[in-house]
C-alpha cells in the first residue's frame, strides 16, 4: 500500500503519462498537477516509487514511465471507488438508436463498431452462447454435382455457411431431400445439442439408410462446426485504430497483435473467460493469455437478459488507456444491449 504523498505522484505521473505517452519528470509535475510539493520532494518520491516498481527511467537523463503494477493499482482503485468521468445524459437513446433496429446478428455488429468509435479502441463482443440458440433452418444448396454450399441459420439471427467437396456426385434432388429430412430432425434443436451426439443418432435413423454414408459424415462435420462457429461468434471493429498509438508503431508488435485479433477462437477464449466472476473486469499486460498482447489491457463487462449473462463485450487498447474513462463506457454499452436483449426476449 502505498502512501498518500506517494499516491498522489504516482497518479499524477499516469495522467501525464496517459496523455503525452512521453516520460514524465517531477518539474512538469510540480508545474501542471499542483500537488503543493517541490521538484526535490516529487523526485524523491518518484525514486521510492521506483525502488517498489511502480515506475522505470528508460534512460538516466530522461523522466519516469509506468509500469504495470502502477496501472494495476490504478484500476484498482478506480473500481474500489468507482471513479469515472460522467457520459452524456443521451448516450443510453443513441445506443438504443444504433442497436435495437435490426437481427441479433446486425444488432452485435452494430455494438461492436459502437463500442470501438465510443472509445477509440479495438473493441470484441462475443455473442450469446449457444444454450440460447437453435437450429432454425439448414440449406444444402448444389453448387454442381461435387460441391454443396451448407448454410445453418439459428432462431436469433446467426448465419453461418460452408462449401464442401465430395468424393461422389450428388444430384440437386437428392440434396432437396436430405435436406427435407434433415430439418425434419434439428430444427428447434438446440446447437449444443447438435454438437454432441444427437446429429449422430439423427443420422443413424432408418430415413437416411439409402444414402451414402461418406456423403453423410461430411455433411455430419460441417454442420458440427458450423454449430460451433455459432456458438462462439466473435465480433471485432476498431482495429486500424491501434495504428495511431505510439505503443504499435513497432510493425512486428502491431502485426503479432493485428494476426491474434484475426484467430476467432483465441479472442473467443479471452472473452470467454470472463464470463464468470465480477460483471466489469479490467486485464493489463502479463494477466493476458497470448502472446502479441502482453503489452496490452483489456476492459470486459458482461451483457445479458435479466439475470442471466449471456457473453460478453469489451475493448482492447494499450496500458497506456485512460480506465476512468473508458470503464463507464464499455459498462454502459454492455448493461444498455443487455436491456435492449431482455426487451426483444432473446
Amino acid at each position: 500500500m502505498l502512501d498518500s504523498k506517494q499516491e498522489e505522484v504516482l497518479f499524477a505521473v499516469l495522467k501525464e503519462y496517459i496523455e503525452t505517452a512521453e516520460p514524465v519528470g517531477s518539474q512538469t509535475i510540480c508545474r501542471k498537477y499542483d500537488l503543493g510539493y517541490s521538484p526535490a520532494t516529487v523526485r524523491s518520491i518518484m525514486a521510492s516509487l521506483e525502488d517498489l516498481e511502480f515506475l522505470e527511467q528508460p534512460h538516466t537523463s530522461a523522466g519516469r514511465v509506468p509500469l504495470e503494477k502502477a496501472y494495476r493499482y490504478y484500476v484498482n482503485r478506480i473500481m474500489s471507488r468507482n471513479i469515472s468521468v460522467p457520459l452524456p445524459g443521451d448516450l443510453t437513446e443513441e445506443i438504443r438508436k444504433e442497436i435495437g433496429k435490426s437481427e441479433l446478428d446486425d444488432m452485435i455488429n452494430h455494438a461492436s463498431k459502437l463500442l470501438a468509435r465510443l472509445t477509440s479502441y479495438t473493441s470484441m463482443v462475443l455473442a450469446p452462447r449457444a444454450r440460447k440458440s437453435l437450429c432454425r433452418f439448414l440449406q444444402l444448396n448444389y453448387i454442381d454435382e461435387y460441391n454443396v454450399l451448407v448454410v445453418l441459420l439459428s432462431n436469433t439471427g446467426f448465419v453461418a455457411n460452408r462449401v464442401i467437396r465430395l468424393s461422389d456426385p450428388v444430384t440437386p434432388e437428392e440434396l432437396h431431400h436430405v435436406a427435407v429430412l434433415l430439418n425434419k430432425r434439428l430444427s428447434g434443436v438446440p446447437l449444443a445439442e447438435i454438437r454432441g451426439t444427437f446429429l449422430k443418432r439423427s443420422l443413424e435413423h432408418e430415413d437416411f439408410n439409402w444414402l451414402n454414408r461418406e456423403f453423410l459424415a461430411t455433411v455430419s462435420e460441417v454442420i458440427e462446426n458450423l454449430g460451433y462457429q455459432a456458438d462462439e461468434k466473435v465480433y471485432t471493429e476498431g482495429a486500424t485504430n491501434l495504428l495511431e498509438m505510439p505503443e504499435f508503431k513497432d510493425l512486428k508488435k502491431l502485426r503479432e497483435l493485428l494476426n491474434l485479433l484475426e484467430e476467432e477462437k483465441k479472442v473467443a477464449e479471452i472473452l470467454s473467460q470472463s464470463l464468470y466472476g465480477s460483471r466489469l473486469q479490467v486485464r493489463l499486460g502479463s494477466e493476458l493469455p497470448f502472446a502479441g498482447i502482453q503489452d496490452c489491457a483489456i476492459i470486459i463487462a458482461t451483457y445479458g437478459a435479466g439475470d442471466e449473462i449471456l457473453g460478453t463485450m469489451g475493448v482492447l487498447g494499450p496500458l497506456r488507456m485512460p480506465y476512468e474513462k473508458v470503464i463507464p463506457v464499455v459498462r454502459h454499452v454492455a448493461a444498455s444491449f443487455g436491456d435492449i436483449l431482455y426487451d426483444l426476449g432473446v
